[in-house]
């Protein structure tokens, strides 16, 4: 629902089912704060903390999440190579019969659509249809990038699958046949698509190459502190 960071940032402070804070709170909050005025004055030339500050550094910050390392990356570059269980697995992904490659076939990752995967046969959660209540988005939601998959459970949009592994067997077995499921998820006479054992372990070779652990472990991103 959110057309930039900016207001995605800015959504969830206020939001009743999220952190319920009104903005004058926030900033009155970060106002008090010890640190906080200091590094507004060292970033916005003020000590004035508002709520359009709040957003941009949130947003801007967000935007130093640049994941280009992984094996995947390093391959695509010539710097490495795949086993041969991760080439059989990337061709898997990019294969007609696992469909990955139609919601997640770009280098993020993500078709930056909103589909139904057949959770549930009847969705329990609405998904877009709450912003656009056009029966089409029932059960819908947007595509995650797969970058970095490995380390992002739990899974799904709410968080019921532990393990890729879990993920993995949904779409090979576990489809459900809801009414706005995936056309990729439709080609079979069971929803989902079909993997034998092997498959499923090829391809979760292939998912695990698109772990960056220098992104995971970038100074920049692990401080537990507001100090610089």
């Amino acid at each position: 629902r959110a057309e930039s960071l900016e207001d995605q940032a800015r959504g969830p402070v206020p939001n009743p089912i999220e952190m319920n804070l009104p903005w004058p709170e926030a900033i009155a909050r970060l106002t008090a704060h010890n640190e906080y005025p200091e590094l507004f004055a060292r970033a916005f030339g003020s000590y004035e903390v508002t709520e359009d500050r709040v957003v941009e550094a949130i947003a801007m910050f967000e935007r130093t999440f640049i994941s280009n390392n992984s094996k995947w990356d390093r391959v695509q570059r010539g710097e490495a190579t795949f086993t041969e269980q991760e080439t059989r697995g990337e061709a898997l992904f990019f294969s007609e019969q696992a469909q990955c490659f139609h919601c997640h076939g770009t280098t993020l990752f993500t078709d930056h659509d909103f589909h139904d995967n057949g959770l549930d046969e009847v969705p329990v959660d609405a998904g877009r249809f709450k912003v656009t209540e056009a029966e089409i988005d029932r059960g819908k939601f947007l595509t995650p990038t797969l970058r970095n998959a490995a380390v992002s459970g739990p899974y799904m949009h709410d968080g019921r699958f532990q393990t890729l592994a879990e993920v993995v067997d949904h779409y090979a077995d576990g489809v459900k046949r809801s009414p706005n499921l995936s056309a990729s998820l439709r080609l079979n006479a069971e929803p989902g698509v079909r993997l034998t054992q092997e498959e499923r372990s090829d391809l979760l070779a292939f998912l695990h190459t698109l772990t960056d652990q220098a992104f995971l472990t970038t100074q920049m991103h692990s401080a537990v502190s507001p100090n610089p």
